[in-house]
């Protein structure tokens, strides 16, 4: 069946599990990274939660896991290493005639470093968690920024996630939604909410908008 082709002004990318890796940062990233064993995962978990809501700062997340904030940059270019190369073949087919922002929940210092995807391109806007206060999946305040410092509809908005409980958020302000999932078994896909799209892959994005 042929992709309904529509017509937006901004694209909207989740970061982690959309641009970079696959949305799973703590167990990923952070428990490896640590040398923790799985069972301290829900002492980092509860710690990043306070830390991409701001909290907590960079230094009391790091000191409570036994570390030097210093380790962050470290830390941050692991991540950096996982990143999806077909975003770099939708900006360079995309970024001339559409408004590309991130939204995304993380600390911010993490969006400071992973906002940086080359010299070549910068986002137009991003708005994070740790900014506003809230997450993605328990309000829309996030959204709602995005729509107000863009200046457009929620009908000229597609916005990229892998969760469904995100883009039912979104979808609550009209916004159009793409969901790009790489693990169908978390518990924030258990939600009733049926995207606009679904993708396979990031350059699917392309065939969407005209």
């Amino acid at each position: 069946m042929a992709i309904k082709k529509i017509k937006v002004k901004v694209l909207a990318f989740d970061l982690m599990g959309v641009i970079y890796g696959h949305g799973h940062i703590n167990r990923e990233y952070s428990l490896d990274f640590l040398k923790f064993p799985a069972s301290r995962y829900s002492l980092v978990s509860r710690l990043y939660k306070r830390y991409k809501v701001g909290q907590i700062t960079k230094e009391e997340f790091w000191h409570n896991l036994g570390k030097s904030s210093l380790v962050e940059g470290k830390f941050l270019q692991k991540i950096k290493r996982s990143i999806n190369k077909d975003f770099f073949t939708i900006i360079k087919k995309l970024d001339p005639n559409y408004q590309i922002v991130a939204v995304s929940d993380m600390p911010l210092s993490w969006a400071i470093g992973l906002l940086d995807i080359n010299k070549n391109f910068t986002f137009d806007y991003s708005i994070i968690s740790a900014w506003t206060g809230k997450k993605k999946d328990r309000s829309v305040v996030n959204f709602k920024e995005l729509l107000k410092r863009m200046r457009v509809r929620g009908s000229e908005v597609l916005f990229i996630d892998d969760l469904l409980v995100n883009l039912k958020n979104a979808a609550k302000l009209g916004i159009r939604t793409v969901w790009f999932p790489q693990d169908f078994k978390r518990p924030e896909q258990k939600v009733r909410y049926r995207p606009d799209y679904q993708i396979k892959k990031l350059t699917d994005i392309i065939k969407i908008v005209k």
